[in-house]
Order: C-alpha cells, then structure tokens, then sequence
C-alpha cells in the first residue's frame, strides 16, 4: 500500500479526498435530513447568513428575547462570505460549506506536509491522519460552526509564509480572525510558536510579531468594546464563562487544577470526561506535541478555553470543541516522524501513527465515556454506519407535508429540530419565542428545550385554548396553529 502511495501520489491524494468527502456527506447532510440539526447552531447561523444575502442585518431574536444584533452572540463575520450561496443551497449552504472546508484543509496539509519533508508517503499519511480524526467527525455531527472552517485555513496560513507568499498570509490569517471572537487569542499563540518552526526560519521575525499584536488587538477590542457595545446589557454575554473567574488573584494551583479537574462538580463524570479527552489526544499524535513543542504553544489556548469552561459539554470529545486539534496534531506527528533517516521505518510509523488516529477515532464514535447512556448520547448524530442514524427524528412525510403549509417568507415560530427547515425568511423563533410570528409549528413528542416537558405541555393547552390562535392542522403529533385576526 506504501510502495503504491508513493508511485501514485496525485491518485491516491484524491481518492482520499473523495473517500472522506462521501463519508461526511453521511454525517451532517443525513442528520439534517433526519431532523437532528437545529436552531442552535445551524438554524441561527443559516438564517443569519439569508438574511446578510438579502440585505438584512439579522439580530438574536430566534433564540432570545432580544433584537440586539446577531453579532452581539458571536462576532462572526465569515457568515457574510457565504450568503450569496443561500440563494442557491438555501437550508443546506453551511452544512455543505463545512464540508468543503474540512476537504481544503486536508488539501492544505498535503501541501505543507510535501513541502516539509519532500515524502509523498507521509504527506498522504499526514492528510489521512487529518480526515480521519475524531474532532472532524464530531465537528460534522453537530450542525454547523465557522470556528471548523477557520481552522481549516492555517496550514494554508503557514504554507503562504513558508512560500513566501505573505499577501496570501495576511488574506488568510484575516479570513480567521472574523470567524470568531475569539479566534486572535488562538491566532496570538499561533503567531509567536511559528517563529520557532524550523521551515518558517526564513520568514522575517517582525511578520509574525505584526501578525500576533494584530490578532491579540483584534480579539480584545471585538470582545471588550464592540460586543459589549452592540449587546444591550453592555456586557459581552461570555465573560463569565470561564474558571477561575479572578485568573489575576488565583495562585497556581488554582489555574491548573480546573485543567484536570471538575472543581465545581457540574458534572457526575466530569474528570473522566477531562481525562478521556487528553487520552484521545495523546493516542491521535498529541505525543508529537512534546518532541514538536511549537505545536504545543499552538495548543495551550485551545486547551484552556476548552477545559476552564464552566460548561461541561465543552471539555469532552463531541461538537466542535476539538477541531483545531485536527490540523495541529498531523502537522506535529508526521513532520517529526519525517526526522526519521531510515525511509521504511519512516513510512511504517506514519502507518501506524494513521492508525492510533483511527483508533481514537473509534472510541470517541463508539465507546465514549461521556454518552454511554443510549438514551442521552449522540450515537445517532455520530455512528453513520448505524440504521439509527438513517431513521428520521419525526416522520419524514408528515414533516414534509407540514412544513410545506407554512408560507413561503412568513413568520414562524416552531421546535428546535424544524428551525433549520424555515430559514429563508426574514422573522423566524424558536419556540416558546413567538414575537410576531403568523404560524407556529409544534411536535407533541419532541424534545421541548429549553423547556420542561411539563412546561411545553401547558404552552401547548393554552394555544389550544386560545382566541389569538387557531388549530389549522394536527397530524400524527405535529399541530401548526395560525393567528387569528383577533391575534
């Protein structure tokens, strides 16, 4: 397989390409198709992007009782890139965007990789080991987020420096520094651990100083002067959300422990959960980052907000909360792996080290610790080789017919999973937000977040009971109500 690898570079390269391609389309395309993306994050950040395509500046009212601007939530700016392509994907634009993205960020590390080392076998190896790892995977399965397609981008930053190529640097830098807030803070790291990379030693110190101030200015003055200035509370909503909340007064040990530990127990399994992570990451080429330390200060901010985060959904293996770590642990592992003198054990250990990815891989789809509980895990959204995964959330031709009731640009407001469904129009909620929606539709059975099943319940009686609406249609569990000129 090596020996072919080698002979056939260009053809192996692309078959990897169309492999992974078809594989993803399993991932996030069905689960949208199956009803399992929803309004947060796909169906805000879709109807966001429509509106940008149709000259409207798109505020947080579909998922908050506000109207300041989306903006507000995430300062994320990239959405704006992809609106023209809403007039002709509609619904479907973000998911296939991801995906492109995640194949151009191979492509990218094929690039670099060949460059680096000069060995077909290991850039093939090093892309490979990129597709196939576990944070692309559970990054696909969970709608959509503008943090994958910007990670994606910085093997290209670093083969434009490498190249000499520094116009392109600073598009593609600046391409990553508006696909979050946060971004120039992981930008920052990046910057200053790019002048200790061996193939980046004829690139002139004071770029990369320039490119680091840049990004560090940029997250600060997004985050500490224009989100609090565009949200009404004047706060920017995030700023509490990390451990410890006085990081100027902590001691050490106060930093450190919470990288490690669940120090405010909110979650029954949350050091396992911490653990598991760093296990995953140490067997995917997270080992690298030791021998390959410039990768390690690439990692460290990623690491923090991941881990001090006081929302234990983010420190496990799932959503998109592991992404970056796709395009630095590759690069880490198989640039040190082409160190290697000797081209057969070369080519073996990149083998192996491809499948200790895969093996990661494998037990954060199949054995996670974190969703050993069928009822409660996201085995649905992540194990594409399961019939489970094909079985649709609702009734496919009842949703259909439903969803097609409602009219074309009308305001709505309905459940999590159908928000994703309706988002070419300009007034859309998540229910139980109506503001000034015509329609509301409802599935008795669904998962009601962010509401109890008890208060979805009593939300629905007095829609039932109510002169402002009227029960148009009811079928098979759906209810689409439509106000009344009393409303």
């Amino acid at each position: 397989m090596l020996r072919f690898i080698q002979s056939q570079t260009h053809l192996a390269g692309i078959v990897v390409l169309v492999l992974f391609g078809l594989l993803y389309l399993l991932i996030g395309p069905v689960n949208h198709l199956m009803f399992r993306t929803y309004a947060l994050d796909l169906g805000a950040y879709t109807h966001a992007s429509w509106c940008y395509g149709h000259g409207i500046l798109p505020d947080r009212s579909l998922f908050r009782a506000d109207t300041d601007p989306m903006l507000a939530d995430h300062f994320d700016l990239m959405l704006m890139l992809w609106s023209p392509l809403t007039w002709v994907f509609g619904e479907w634009t973000l998911l296939l965007v991801q995906i492109s993205a995640v194949l151009f960020g191979a492509l990218g590390v094929l690039r670099l990789t060949r460059s680096i080392t000069g060995d077909a076998v290991i850039s093939i190896l090093a892309m490979s080991a990129m597709l196939g790892f576990f944070g692309v995977f559970t990054a696909l399965s969970f709608d959509y987020h503008s943090n994958v397609v910007a990670a994606m981008l910085l093997p290209w930053w670093l083969l434009a420096h490498k190249q000499g190529h520094k116009t392109w640097s600073w598009v593609f830098l600046i391409l990553m520094l508006v696909a979050k807030e946060n971004m120039g803070i992981w930008l920052f790291a990046v910057c200053l651990a790019s002048l200790a990379l061996p193939f980046l030693r004829e690139v002139r110190m004071r770029t990369l100083l320039f490119q680091a101030a840049l990004s560090l200015v940029w997250s600060l003055v997004v985050i500490r002067l224009i989100m609090p200035w565009l949200d009404s509370s004047g706060e920017y909503h995030l700023a509490n959300a990390f451990l410890p909340k006085d990081p100027m007064s902590a001691g050490l040990l106060d930093l450190l422990m919470p990288l490690i530990h669940d120090v405010n127990g909110a979650h029954p399994l949350g050091d396992r959960i911490k653990l598991e992570w760093y296990l995953v990451i140490f067997v995917s080429g997270g080992w690298a980052l030791i021998r390959n330390w410039p990768y390690l200060v690439m990692s460290l901010p990623l690491i923090a907000q991941k881990m001090l985060h006081q929302d234990p959904a983010k420190w496990g293996l799932f959503d998109q909360y592991s992404v970056e770590f796709a395009v630095i642990l590759p690069l880490a592992a198989f640039t040190w792996i082409a160190r290697v003198p000797d081209l057969r054990w070369r080519h073996r250990a990149g083998g192996i080290t491809l499948l200790l990815v895969l093996a990661g891989t494998f037990h954060a789809l199949y054995l996670p610790e974190e969703h050993r509980d069928p009822m409660h895990g996201a085995h649905d959204r992540l194990r594409f080789w399961s019939m489970g995964h094909y079985r649709p959330v609702f009734d496919r031709d009842v949703a259909s017919r439903l969803l097609s009731k409602v009219p074309d640009g009308a305001p709505v407001s309905t459940m999590p999973p159908l928000v994703p469904h309706l988002v070419e129009r300009e007034y859309l909620y998540q229910f139980p937000l109506i503001g000034n929606s015509e329609f509301i539709l409802l599935v008795r059975h669904a998962y009601p977040w962010p509401m109890t099943f008890e208060e979805y319940t009593q939300q629905i009686d007095w829609l039932m009971n109510s002169r402002e609406w009227a029960l148009v249609h009811e079928e098979a569990g759906f209810l689409l109500f439509a106000r009344t000129s009393q409303g």
